[in-house]
Formats: structure tokens, sequence, C-alpha cells
């Protein structure tokens, strides 16, 4: 245990790890308070929250329409006094340009107008999500992905069957009633894509390259010291590479939590996520663009992103282990990232070189690298090559298998190769 102690505290010989790590926090934050401009109209979504729930049901939108009703009738009995001018929503107040050209509403009565507005949208939304819904055909979606990508034979069978198992899924979905649940409105905020697809894609490749630095640095820390001829000369130097397997893994694990953990915490500080936690989120209101989000199991938000924070640790240490393998059989910190990148890059570029009629174009879509590329999907329908139920468990499980034998193949090499 002392060795493994020993080789941890090498960390200390690389600054640069330091540098990064608080450059990428940095940065992290600097997108975040980018994006604080819709902080306050958020808050919209506790209060209504707090008077009706998040559930949305008969006896809520009667609640809510009645709620809603009330505040327009203010509104118009303020703008009629002042204007003798009545308006059908809130928003077509907004858009009447003679209401702003004068000192006609104080700011309160016009940011109370704004709030009025932002009420009506979850309102309208609430109302139109039987409709909307009622409109999804799953079974074309997945015609829709053959037809986009060009699938046939095989290929095109696999992603039928898959799209047919996900519209059972999807009529559980609805029967429990997952869609009706109250969340930022996600064609306004766009709340999921900026949290998992921005800040979490942002952190699992600035973890990608932390991680692959601690793992080249512990694995060549004497050959760049030139004392590789010291460290090994006994037996029991030789093993000194499982001491750095561990001490790699352990710090690897040390700097995501505390990149990850002080991202979050500043997300978290700054949106108001505490009355939304236990929404599903297959909510209709996460709806961004034209796409609507369908999970494979019924997750709330906060287990959505546990889950996630989950293949994100796991992938990273697959991560690092791909980067202490190369290291172990080349002895240069740079050549090592150079390999790794190259590595990244023919993982992406793989399945668009498979034949579009065969399912080996779906073995090589699970990759840690593809599967972390989209984190905002993780779990859900994320379109013809990882719409499959377990992809994510798979894909991990498979390539956790693979890096163990890889690595414990690696280091019993390693103690018979040349150390010169």
């Amino acid at each position: 245990m002392r060795l493994k102690l020993y080789e941890i505290k090498k960390i200390t010989a690389s600054p640069i790890i330091y540098v990064l790590l608080i450059a990428f926090i940095a940065i992290n934050i600097k997108v975040i308070a980018g994006n604080t401009y819709y902080r306050n109209d958020m808050k919209v979504l506790n209060s209504i929250t707090d008077r009706f729930g998040y559930k949305i049901n008969d006896s809520m939108l009667v609640n809510f329409k009645s709620y809603y009703s009330g505040e327009l009738g203010k509104m118009n009995a303020l703008a009629k006094e002042r204007t003798s001018k009545t308006y059908k929503t809130a928003y077509d107040f907004l858009e009447d340009s003679d209401n702003y050209k004068t000192s006609l509403y104080s700011q309160k009565e016009l940011d109370d107008i704004k709030r009025l507005n932002i009420i009506e949208n979850y309102y309208s939304i609430a109302v139109g999500i039987d409709a909307k819904y009622g409109k999804i055909d799953i079974k074309d979606m997945g015609d829709e992905q053959i037809k986009t990508y060009g699938l046939s034979g095989a290929a095109a069978a696999t992603v039928r069957g898959e799209y047919e198992s996900l519209a059972i899924r999807f009529a559980q979905l609805k029967a429990n009633g997952e869609e009706k649940a109250l969340f930022f409105i996600g064609q306004i905020y766009a709340m999921h894509s900026f949290l998992f697809a921005t800040v979490f894609r942002s952190m699992i490749f600035e973890i990608m390259i932390l991680s692959v630095l601690i793992a080249s640095h512990f694995a060549n820390f004497e050959f760049e010291n030139k004392t590789q001829a010291l460290a090994y000369s006994t037996k029991r130097g030789r093993k000194l590479i499982y001491d750095k397997l561990f001490a790699s893994i352990l710090v690897c694990l040390g700097v995501t939590t505390v990149l990850i953990g002080v991202t979050l915490a500043v997300y978290f500080s700054v949106f108001d996520y505490s009355h939304v936690l236990n929404i599903p989120i297959s909510s209709a209101f996460m709806q961004e663009a034209n796409r609507s989000y369908i999970s494979w199991w019924n997750m709330s938000f906060i287990q959505y992103l546990f889950a996630v924070i989950a293949i994100v640790y796991v992938c990273e240490i697959i991560f690092m282990s791909i980067a202490f393998c190369i290291a172990t059989i080349i002895k240069n910190n740079y050549i090592v990232f150079a390999v790794f990148a190259l590595i990244l890059c023919a993982s992406y570029m793989l399945p668009s070189l498979m034949p579009r009629n065969s399912n080996i174009i779906f073995a090589t879509s699970f990759s840690p690298f593809i599967l972390v590329l989209n984190p905002q999907l993780l779990f859900m329908e994320k379109g013809a090559f990882s719409t499959f139920k377990y992809y994510e468990v798979i894909t991990d499980c498979v390539w956790a298998a693979l890096m163990a034998y890889l690595c414990a193949f690696c280091t019993k090499r390693f103690q018979k190769s040349d150390i010169c």
C-alpha cells in the first residue's frame, strides 16, 4: 500500500493536470454563466408547481385554466383602463408596440404581464399534450431512420424491430402519464440539451483529456525521468506497473469527481431544479424543436442525472485504461495522446464505412466514444444505430471486460519487456 501511495503522490510532478483541471472548471462556469438570461423566467415554473403540482391531469388543468383566466382578466382590466383595449392573450399585449410608446404601464406591471405570458405558454402546452402525442407514430420514426441512412436487408429489419419494441414502451409511457409533467419549456429554454448536451459533453471530453494525461503520466513517469533502469531492475520493481494502474484509476476517479462536482454545484446553484427533480424524463415539456425525449424506462430527472453520471464514470475509466495500455507500449506521452486521438477519430468514422445492409454496422456503434457523444439521449430513442434498450449497459459492460483483459495482458507483457 505504501508503494501505491507513493505512486499517487507522483501526480504532484505534473502541474499540467492541475492547470487543466482549473481551466476546464473555469470554462464550464463561464458556459453556465452565459445562459443565465433565462434564470428569472424559469422561476415561474416553481410558482406554478407550488400552486398545482407538476402532474398534469383533468383536475389540474381545470384549476390551471381558472387561475390563468383570472390573471388574464386582471390584465385586460388594466389595459382597458389605460388604453381602452383588451387582448385575447398576454402575448398579444406584449406584441402591441403601442403599450411601450408612453409610460402607460410601470415596469412592475409590464413584468407581471411578461410573467403571465410565461404562465400562458405552460398552459397552452399542457392542454395540447394529448393531441401532440396522439400524432406520434414510433414505427414511422423507425422507417424514417431507415430511409435517412439508406439501410436495407438485415440492418433495416433490426431497426424496425427496435422501433417496434420502442412503440410498446411508448404506449406504456402514455398509459403511465409520464409525458404529462411540468418541466422547463424545452422549445424556449432547451435546458435538457444545455445541461446534458452542452455542459455534460464538455465535461466528458475534458475528463477524457485528463484521463489520458494521467494514465500516460503514471505509466511513463520513470521513462520520462530516465530512472527506469533503477525502478524496474528488481522483481518487485517490475510489479510497479500494477501500482501505477491502481494510481491511475484512483486519480482519474478523483479528478472526475472534482470536475463534475464543482461544475454541477455551480449549475444547480444558478438554476433552481428543486421543484422538478422527480418529474419523468419523458415529459412533453422537454421537447426541443421536433424531438420528443422517449426513454426506455420510467426515470425521473434526478434518476436520469445519476444514471448519466454513472455512465460518465465508467466510460472515463475505460478511456483511461485504453491510454494506459497504449502507454505500456509507447514510452512517450505525446505519442500516447496522438494514438488515443486516432482511436477516437477511427471510432467515430468506422460505422460510416460499414455496409448498410448488414448488422455489423450496429456492432461498430457499440463504442464508448460514440456512447458519450450525445449524453442528452442516453437511455432514450436516439436514431437508427443506437436505439437499443440496453445499448448503454451492453457497451459499458463489454468494453469494461475488454479493457480489464487488455490491462491484465499489457501489465504482464510489461513485466517481460525491455526497459531500456
